[in-house]
């Protein structure tokens, strides 16, 4: 617990002006919230490799360490009030702004501070996003094995039947392809859930236990797409829900990832949240992602 504050830095929202906006909304940073920011990561063991180029991504504002409340009294309110999604936010990637939030009104939690390398792991997190809708097809060509073995290994377990890693890339590329490097539409769901009949009709050739599969697979996605906080509300009362998410679990186990920090969500259709859970173990492919978008 020392360690962790001694670590504190910067996390009252003082001296900071609107610095962007988001779906017009302001978030607030300064000068010295960021330059804080950065000699924060700077001896973190995680981003060693990558530091000059997050220092880059800061300095040109690709990267914003922020507040989304410019005050005292805006913080406590939104520690009170905010929801559950909202207020377990410790960073994100916005692809209509195209650049990475690290959200400071978040870094702490009845008094315990989020320490420096939690603060590093979020960062790689949310680059993960950036890459993927920056580097592209570059991007799932560096994990298309991690993207294969992953939902490869979720689709067996909601299916019963073995799906190969070959089917697993093929689903990850089209989620990228119409779900993150482009906006995706209430049709999207649909034509996602034709994609997979087509993909699928060899490793699950009965029509009717495929049918199964893809409702089973796509109704949790519809729900998430709609309203992320009913899908978070789903996993208290929901068998289904909760059978989904311990089967996303099970993947991440099974790629040597036996906690995830998040809840497996965001992986039902973006698949680059799972690229972003691998980097908390990170490889020199998520290195080089990081170094090479700009």
């Amino acid at each position: 617990m020392i360690r962790v504050l001694d670590e504190a830095w910067g996390v009252l929202p003082t001296g900071l002006r609107e610095w962007d906006s988001v779906d017009g909304s302001p978030v607030y940073s300064s000068l010295d919230l960021q330059n804080k920011y950065v000699e924060a990561i700077s001896n973190q063991k995680i981003l060693s490799p990558v530091i000059k180029a997050i220092k880059a991504h800061v300095t040109n504002g690709r990267i914003i360490p922020c507040f989304a409340n410019k005050n005292m009294m805006g913080l406590l309110f939104h520690k009170m009030f905010a929801n559950s999604i909202d207020k377990a936010t410790m960073g994100y990637y916005h692809p209509g702004n195209n650049k990475v939030y690290i959200i400071m009104d978040n870094r702490t939690k009845y008094l315990v501070w989020m320490s420096n390398q939690k603060l590093s792991t979020v960062t790689i997190h949310e680059m993960m996003h950036y890459a993927a809708k920056n580097y592209k097809r570059m991007f799932f060509n560096q994990f298309k094995d991690i993207l294969g073995a992953f939902y490869s290994d979720f689709f067996s377990t909601l299916s019963g039947h073995a799906i190969s890693p070959s089917t697993g890339s093929k689903a990850a590329l089209y989620l990228l392809e119409n779900f993150e490097w482009k906006q995706a539409t209430t049709q999207s769901i649909f034509n996602y859930a034709h994609h997979l009949d087509e993909i699928v009709s060899i490793e699950i050739p009965d029509k009717d236990e495929r049918e199964k599969f893809i409702i089973s697979l796509i109704s949790p996605a519809k729900i998430f797409m709609n309203d992320p906080n009913v899908f978070i509300r789903s996993l208290q009362r929901d068998d289904e829900i909760v059978n989904y998410v311990r089967g996303l679990y099970t993947s991440y186990k099974r790629l040597g990832i036996k906690s995830p920090d998040t809840t497996p969500i965001q992986e039902i259709l973006f698949p680059s949240e799972v690229v972003a859970i691998t980097s908390e173990r990170p490889t020199r492919k998520h290195y080089v992602a990081v170094n090479t978008v700009r």
